[in-house]
């Protein structure tokens, strides 16, 4: 029909949140412990066990509460309940793991599996928490008992400060349709996710745009970025640069109009986020994230090429008339 257009095009970044509560080492030990001691009542609803099994429910309970009620600003007593709190999950996993290696044993692997899946997961738990109280940093930090791949996204906004989900990169042209995007399961930089998404562009579209626009976030030096335009085939690139050196062609025409046409990704961020459902991913794991944005997208494509349209027809009416005149 002709109503895409693919020369010019403006890119950004954003942060997807998954559906899941603030993470905290306190409600993931608690989470982890009542998810264990469920999967031990179901197996021995089916399987007669001899060795007796203790859930520390009351006791559990007991912590939680007192972190949460009366040690909030206490960070000590805090520090020490948390620490209580840990080795209660500790002698869970212990008996839960003596549960899965009678089950093993039995052979009921159907059983074992899922049960040893949940120890696994506990112990990552207590070994991060462990790290915590000690001052240091997790290596790969656990925020979520049913979407592990979660990742902490810092976009530098004063509210919220950090999202717990999946970052977004977006490719838009001139009126507003989404070109292509890419998801990431980690807080990777603007500049990265440049590459993908262009071949993202090219794979719907069949051509490489030739003007590209975006902020400070994916500029990168000026001998790079002539080497990456040449190799891509791209003839202009509207980077503001980073530091006291500005771009060359900053007071050109159609670098001012590149950065004020840039501007115009956010308000269909919004959009795509307080419309579609974009503001939160309620499908598991990385294809869920994948599918909200293509759902997404598609919803608002579809809007703006039934406007696109009826401007096309609004346009050729007055031709028409005079035509028939």
């Amino acid at each position: 029909m002709g109503l895409v257009r693919t020369k010019k095009i403006a890119v950004d970044t954003t942060a997807q949140p998954k559906n899941i509560a603030y993470p905290t080492e306190v409600d993931l030990l608690h989470r982890i412990r009542e998810k264990i001691v469920q999967k031990v009542r179901r197996v021995r609803e089916e399987v007669t066990l001899r060795k007796p099994f203790r859930p520390f429910n009351r006791v559990s309970k007991g912590v939680v509460l007192g972190i949460k009620k009366f040690y909030r600003r206490d960070a000590e007593k805090r520090a020490k309940a948390t620490q209580k709190l840990r080795n209660i999950v500790t002698q869970v996993i212990y008996q839960a793991n003596r549960v899965v290696h009678t089950l093993y044993v039995r052979k009921r692997k159907d059983l074992a599996r899922p049960l040893h899946q949940l120890t696994s997961l506990g112990l990552k738990i207590v070994e991060q928490t462990g790290d915590v109280l000690r001052g240091q940093k997790p290596k790969r930090r656990l925020y979520s008992l049913h979407e592990p791949e979660v990742a902490a996204i810092r976009k530098g906004k004063s509210h919220p400060d950090c999202e717990f989900g999946s970052v977004v990169s977006l490719a838009l042209n001139e009126d507003g349709l989404v070109l292509g995007h890419q998801e990431y399961q980690r807080n990777v930089a603007d500049v990265k996710t440049l590459d993908p998404l262009l071949t993202a562009v090219q794979i719907n579209t069949g051509v490489i745009p030739q003007e590209i626009s975006a902020d400070r976030g994916f500029s990168r030096p000026g001998s790079k970025e002539e080497g990456w335009c040449r190799r891509l085939g791209v003839k202009r690139l509207a980077i503001p640069r980073k530091g006291k050196q500005p771009h060359p062609d900053r007071r050109a025409s159609w670098f001012r109009r590149a950065i004020r046409r840039r501007v115009a990704v956010e308000p269909v961020i919004g959009h795509l986020k307080q419309d579609h459902r974009m503001n939160r991913c309620r499908y598991k794991g990385w294809v869920g994230d994948m599918a909200n944005v293509t759902w997404a997208s598609l919803a608002w494509n579809t809007k703006k090429l039934v406007f696109l349209s009826w401007l096309k027809e609004e346009k050729r009416g007055p031709k028409t008339l005079l035509c028939a005149a």
